[in-house]
């Protein structure tokens, strides 16, 4: 495997299938489907439920988000193990650091 160095500030935010979110991809590996990548949410953006079939990892830069019914604010690092689904849904806005083992298969 090779070193991955990104500047992130020089990546634009691409939009993503879901209205008011937005991606900047800092890894993306071909072979097995793992990436990392920065969400950002508009204010009352939301992604539908997918399901994270070997787990996802998430932290909170900026502002705060709602998996399911439980708020996280910036700084908070969540650890959803495999096979978990949840909705993100954010009220001010937010921005997130996402790595995903493998694709996640959307359920809704």
């Amino acid at each position: 495997m090779r070193d991955i160095e990104i500047n992130s500030n020089a990546l634009d935010w691409t939009p993503t299938a879901w209205e008011g979110v937005y991606r900047k991809t800092l890894r993306n590996d071909s072979e097995t489907g793992a990436r990392a990548v920065l969400l950002k949410f508009d204010a009352n953006a939301r992604v539908p439920k997918p399901m994270h079939p070997a787990g996802e990892e998430v932290f909170v830069l900026e502002g705060r988000v709602r998996f399911e019914n439980t708020w996280y604010e910036s700084g908070t690092y969540l650890y959803s193990s495999p096979g978990s689904s949840d909705d993100a849904f954010t009220d001010t806005g937010t921005v997130l650091f996402v790595s995903l083992p493998e694709p996640h298969v959307d359920l809704e």
